[in-house]
Formats: structure tokens, sequence, C-alpha cells
């Protein structure tokens, strides 16, 4: 199910139906094939460029999660992950990159996956952070902790999410 505009924010301690993530890529074709991945995988997806208009989205509505694709030019994207830690400090961020060797480019998402990445494990680490409480989120970003996952690692251990 894809969201053409925000959701209505709801209840923060309980949500009835699928995940809402907000997806926010520079590249509107891996955007939207990510989004119909995730669509296919019951998530409902609010998709956006990076910039102004993910951060609005974001700020207007209460999202579960944000995957947030960084592509090879980055168009934005760092900036905009920095303007959305700023406007929820204990929100579930992920992000995915080809080149994750620079870990302090991520230091506002909770976890970095780098790709190609299988979408059975973006599905699992996704739906592991939907639900992880939002106290435990503020701790573990407090501690500076963050899952990575490379793309050779197969899928990795997620009792620290």
């Amino acid at each position: 199910m894809r969201v053409s505009g925000p959701v209505k924010a709801q209840a923060p301690s309980f949500r009835v139906g699928p995940p809402q993530v907000l997806l926010v890529g520079d590249d509107a074709v891996v955007r939207d094939s990510l989004a119909r991945a995730l669509e296919s995988e019951d998530f409902a997806v609010c998709v956006s460029s990076p910039g102004v208009a993910a951060v609005h989205r974001y700020a207007a509505t209460d999202f579960d999660l944000v995957v947030l694709d960084v592509g090879v030019e980055d168009g934005g994207c760092e900036e905009t992950l920095g303007r959305l830690r700023m406007i929820r400090p204990d929100g579930a961020i992920a992000a995915l990159t080809v080149d994750a060797s620079d870990r302090g480019r991520f230091s506002g998402a909770g976890v970095v996956l780098e790709k190609p990445v299988s979408l059975p494990v973006l599905v699992r680490i996704l739906h592991a952070l939907a639900v992880e409480p939002s106290a435990d989120r503020r701790r573990r970003l407090a501690t500076g902790k963050r899952t990575w996952v490379s793309a050779r690692g197969g899928c990795p251990d997620l009792s620290n999410l």
C-alpha cells in the first residue's frame, strides 16, 4: 500500500496495521523499486526525495521507520539524515549505502546496510527496528551503538536492537 501524502499520526504506543515507512532516496527508479518490494512485504510506504520534502513529511507524520537510500552521489541524504535525527532523536532510521567504509557519515542511523542487501535481510531488520522500544533505541543511540550489515555478511545478529 503506497501512501501519496502524510499519514495521520496515531498514538505512539500502539499502531494497527502495517509499519509506516518513510523511504527517502535520490534515485527515483531505485526508490520506487524498493518501495514496491517493501509494499509486497506488507509495509505502508511513503516515498520522498532527500531534503525539505522528506524533513516536512517526517515532522508531520508518525512514521515507524525511515529507510534512507544513499546513492553514489549522496544527493543530500546525509544532510537529510541529520535533520531527521534533530526532529526525532529516537526515531528508527536505517541507511542503505554502497560504501559503508566511512562510518562517521551515518552516525544518525541506528542501522547501516551496505548494498546490495537481500530483501529478506532488509525486512527482518526493519521489523526488528519497528518493534524496538524507543527507550532502548535512545539508550543505544546515545552510546553510539549501531548495527552494521555488510553486503557479504548475511543476516546479522539483531539481539542488540
